[in-house]
């Protein structure tokens, strides 16, 4: 968790420097370094599912910062095969894909979760149970306070509560991409960058999450940003917010101060 936002902020340090053409290539360069190097460290901790988040926000740091389409496309075909190359070198990512596109193999296996997950969004209807009254967080969806909890909410506040619910996630990138907005122009191109990092990390993890809940991605471990369950991930979200706040404020300095 540490990692991902360090890289973010490195990655917006180095496209806020100097920007004459023989040392931006070579920050790239070493941008590059730095964040395969990192996606093998998340690797080997065997989090398949967290690297390919962190190589989707890094591309779009990479484009944010300049970088010209056809060498982002050079590298993203670059990390497509070794990462097709990975996603089957493990037995049980095997499974989960396989699962994911015929699911009547496993229905009480790999598949549970999701058959469960899916019944519990349709059964809060329009209203909801209420809060607190919802039954399958009661051992029916394994594990349901972490990556599953969107299910639970779904069941208790029903279609209102997820409206409300997409409502704020909505609200939060449009304040994370107006403040990078914001400062694109001045002299704090690492707020405008690092401000843009932040929040399509955020969104991408509560976009994936979302999906795997939904069954329109293959079971994987990518927590609900604000809702689930977890101190590491929940208090680094909580640190980026923080950061974000901090950029906010200064943009809102610098239109006073403008005008």
């Amino acid at each position: 968790e540490l990692l991902k936002v360090s890289v973010v902020l490195y990655l917006a340090h180095l496209f806020a420097g100097e920007q004459e053409p023989a040392v931006r290539f070579r920050r790239i360069l070493v941008a590059i370094v730095i964040v395969l190097l990192s996606a093998i460290l998340i690797l080997l901790q065997r989090d398949y599912s967290t690297t390919l988040v962190f190589l989707l926000v890094s591309l779009a740091m990479f484009l944010v910062g300049g970088l010209h389409l056809r060498y982002i496309a050079l590298f993203s075909f670059g990390i497509l095969v070794p990462a097709l190359i990975f996603l089957f070198t493990e037995p049980y990512r095997i499974k989960r894909v396989v699962s994911f596109l015929f699911p009547s193999i496993d229905p009480t296996g790999l598949n549970w979760q999701v058959r469960n997950s899916l019944a519990a969004i349709a059964s809060g209807r329009l209203l909801g149970k209420g809060i607190g009254n919802g039954i399958y967080k009661l051992g029916i969806i394994p594990e349901v306070q972490s990556d599953f909890i969107f299910a639970s909410l779904a069941e208790e506040t029903g279609f209102v509560g997820v409206l409300f619910f997409f409502l704020l996630f909505a609200a939060f990138a449009l304040l994370g991409f107006r403040t990078a907005w914001k400062h694109v122009g001045t002299e704090s191109r690492f707020a405008s960058s690092a401000s843009f990092g932040i929040t399509f990390m955020i969104l991408c993890q509560a976009l994936v999450n979302l999906a795997v809940v939904t069954s329109l991605l293959p079971p994987t471990g990518i927590p609900l940003p604000f809702f689930s369950q977890g101190g590491t991930n929940l208090f680094m979200i909580l640190a980026e917010c923080g950061l974000l706040y901090r950029f906010m404020i200064s943009s809102s300095q610098e239109v006073r101060a403008d005008g």
